[in-house]
C-alpha cells in the first residue's frame, strides 16, 4: 500500500523492451526502505514483464535475446537484496507464467531466515518439490505467524533438508509440455475410432450378419480399444517415451494393439480377452494408486500439474475406467466362471475384485475420492447382492445408500487419524463443513452441477455416448437382444445395468462427469459387442479355437 510503482524506478534504455528498463540501485533503495514501513514487500522489477509484453514487435532471436536478458537483470537484482534486507527476513520467489503463453512449471525458492538447503515439499500436491499457486499465499501468513483463514485452499509448503534434482524438474517439465500438445489428436483419435467401431458393429452386426473374417476383425478391434486406456497407463512408466508428443501418441496405439491381440490370440474366447484387459487395468490402477500414483501424474487420463485439479489419488477420468473395468471383470467372472468350482469361484473372485475397487478408490491414502465413495458402495453392493444369485429389493437399495454414508465417515475417520500434513481433502472438506463452512458445502454442489451441465457441450467426449448409446439400444430393443443377449438374472444383465448406473450416478456426482459417462461406455460397447457375436456363435457359428492354452475359461 506504500509502495512505488511509476516510472521513476526506470531508466532510458534504447536496447530494452519499450525503451525502458529497471534502475537497480533505485529498485533496491526502493525495496529496502518498505522493510520499515510494512510486515510484506512484493519486489517485481517489470522486466520479465516487459519483455513479455514487446514480443509481437520482435523477431524471435531479438525476443528471446530480451527474454534472457530480464531473467539475468531479475537474477541480479534478487541476489543482492537476499544480502541486503534486514536480518529474520524471509525471501520467497515465485514465477507465474503468463496466461497466453504455453504451459510450463515455475521456480518457487525460499531463502533467508530458518532456511536450510533442500527442497520444497506441498501437502496440497503430496508431490516431493512440487508446490502449487495456491500455496503462495499460506507460505507468507505462515511466515508472518498469521493462522491461514480455514477455508483457504492450499497449503504453506514445508523445507525438507537434502538436495533437489533440477534436470528431473526438467524432464517432468517437458513430459508435461508434451502431454498439452499431443491431449486433443488424443482424444478426437479414440473418439473417431471408437465411433467407427459402434457404426460398423451396428451395420454389420445389428442390421446383417457379418461373416467369419469380419466377426474376428470386430472382435480384434473391441478388444484394441479396450486396451487403449491400459496403454496410455503403461507408457508412462518410462519417462522418456512420455515426451515424445506424436510418437508417444503413435506409441500408444502400438501398445493398444499389442495388447488386443496377444490377448486375442491367447484366450479361448474374445470375453475371456476382455475379461484379462478388464483385470490387467484394475490391478495397474490400484497398484499405482497403492505406490504413490507415479503413472497417473502425466497419464493421459491421470493429472498434470496444469490442469490443476489433481495432484493425488485418483481423478474422474480414472474411476470411470477403474469402475467400468471392474464390473466387466466381474461380471465375465460370474458368467463364465474361474477355475474348477465354476461359477462359484468365479462369484467369490468377483466380489473380491469389486471390493477392492471400492476400497481403492475411496481410501484416503490411495483414491482420495468422495463422489467415488457415494457411487461405487451403493451400485457395486447391489451389483454384488444380485450376481449372487438373490433378489434386489428397494430395502436393500435403502441399505446400499446408508451403507455409502457409512464408508464415507469411515474414510474421514481414518483420514483424521493421519498427520495433518499427510491428510487429503476428503477430511478438509468435511471438517471446514463441521466449523461453520457449511456454505461451501452448497457452493461446491452448484458449483459441480454447472461443471456438468457446461461439459454436456464442451466435452468430445460427450460424443461417443450416442454412437455407442443407438447401437445399445438396437442389440437390445430392436433386435430382441434384452432376452437373448441380456437374460433377465443374468450376470451379463446385471453387468451391463451397473455399469448403465455407475454411467449415470457418476455423472451426477463428479464434476466434468460426462467423461464418466463417456468412459463407461468405452467398456460397455465392447462388451455388448461381445456379446452379440458370441450369440450368433451359438445360433450357428462353432466358436474360435484357441491357439494357445493360457487364458482358458471353462
Amino acid at each position: 500500500a506504500t509502495g512505488d510503482t511509476t516510472a521513476a524506478l526506470t531508466e532510458a534504455a534504447p536496447e530494452a523492451p519499450f525503451g525502458l528498463a529497471v534502475d537497480p540501485d533505485r529498485f533496491t533503495r526502493a525495496v529496502l526502505a518498505q522493510f520499515h514501513k510494512s510486515d510484506l514487500v512484493v519486489a517485481d522489477p517489470g522486466e520479465t514483464l516487459r519483455a513479455e509484453s514487446y514480443i509481437p514487435f520482435q523477431s524471435k532471436a531479438s525476443a528471446d535475446a530480451s527474454r534472457t536478458r530480464a531473467l539475468r537483470v531479475t537474477d541480479d537484482l534478487l541476489g543482492d537484496l537476499v544480502h541486503r534486507v534486514p536480518a529474520g527476513t524471509r525471501i520467497i520467489v515465485f514465477g507465474v507464467t503468463p496466461g497466453d503463453s504455453s504451459w510450463a512449471l515455475t521456480p518457487f525458492v525460499i531463502a533467508g531466515s530458518g532456511i536450510v538447503p533442500g527442497r520444497i515439499d506441498s501437502p496440497a500436491t503430496h508431490r516431493a518439490g512440487m508446490s502449487t499457486l495456491t500455496d503462495l499465499t499460506p507460505t507468507i501468513l505462515t511466515s508472518l505467524g498469521v493462522p491461514s483463514p480455514e477455508p483457504l485452499p492450499g497449503s504453506a509448503v514445508r523445507e525438507t533438508p537434502g538436495s533437489f534434482s533440477w534436470s528431473a524438474s526438467r524432464r517432468y517439465d517437458r513430459m508435461f509440455a508434451t502431454h498439452a500438445a499431443i491431449t486433443k489428436p488424443m482424444m478426437l483419435s479414440s473418439i473417431i475410432l471408437q465411433s467407427a467401431l459402434f457404426v460398423g458393429a451396428l451395420v454389420f452386426i445389428g442390421l446383417g450378419r457379418p461373416g467369419r473374417r469380419l466377426s474376428k476383425a470386430f472382435e480384434l478391434g473391441t478388444l484394441i480399444f479396450a486396451s487403449w486406456p491400459l496403454a496410455t497407463f503403461l507408457v508412462r512408466m518410462s519417462v522418456a517415451l512420455s515426451s515424445l508428443g506424436f510418437a508417444t501418441f503413435a506409441i500408444v496405439w502400438v501398445i493398444a494393439v499389442a495388447i488386443g491381440t496377444i490377448t486375442w490370440k491367447l484366450a479361448r474366447t474374445p470375453l475371456v480377452a476382455l475379461f484379462a484387459i478388464a483385470c490387467a487395468t484394475v490391478t495397474v490402477i490400484a497398484v499405482d494408486l497403492a505406490s504413490g500414483a507415479r503413472l497417473l501424474f502425466g497419464s493421459y487420463f491421470g493429472y498434470t500439474p496444469d490442469t490443476a485439479s489433481r495432484y493425488f489419488g485418483i481423478n474422474n477420468s480414472v474411476f470411470a475406467i477403474l469402475a467400468a473395468c471392474a464390473v466387466v471383470a466381474a461380471t465375465i467372472a460370474v458368467d463364465r466362471g474361474v477355475g474348477r468350482d465354476g461359477a462359484r469361484t468365479g462369484l467369490w473372485a468377483a466380489i473380491a475384485l469389486l471390493t477392492v475397487t471400492i476400497i481403492v478408490d475411496g481410501a484416503p491414502w490411495m483414491g482420495a475420492d468422495v463422489g467415488g465413495i457415494l457411487t461405487l458402495v451403493p451400485i457395486l453392493g447391489i451389483t454384488m447382492w444380485a450376481l449372487s444369485g438373490r433378489k434386489v429389493r428397494w430395502t436393500y437399495v435403502v441399505a446400499a445408500v446408508a451403507a455409502a454414508g457409512v464408508a464415507l465417515g469411515i474414510a474421514i475417520g481414518s483420514d483424521l487419524i493421519r498427520r495433518p500434513d499427510q491428510r487429503s481433502h476428503v477430511s478438509r472438506f468435511f471438517v471446514g463443513i463441521g466449523i461453520g463452512h457449511s456454505h461451501e458445502f452448497m457452493q461446491t454442489i452448484a458449483e459441480k452441477w454447472a461443471a456438468n451441465t457446461a461439459a454436456l457441450g464442451q466435452s468430445l467426449w460427450t460424443w461417443v455416448i450416442p454412437v455407442a448409446a443407438v447401437y445399445g439400444l438396437y442389440v437390445i430393443v430392436v433386435e430382441h437382444g434384452m432376452t437373448r443377449l441380456l437374460p433377465a438374472g443374468s450376470p451379463v444383465r446385471i453387468g451391463v445395468t451397473s455399469m448403465l448406473m455407475v454411467g449415470l450416478v457418476g455423472w451426477l456426482l463428479n464434476d466434468s462427469g460426462i467423461v464418466v459417462t463417456a468412459l463407461v461406455f468405452v467398456y460397455l460397447g465392447p462388451l455388448l459387442i461381445l456379446l452379440a457375436l458370441r450369440e450368433m456363435h451359438r445360433s450357428g457359428e462353432a466358436p474360435r479355437t484357441p491357439s494357445s492354452p493360457m487364458l482358458v475359461a471353462p
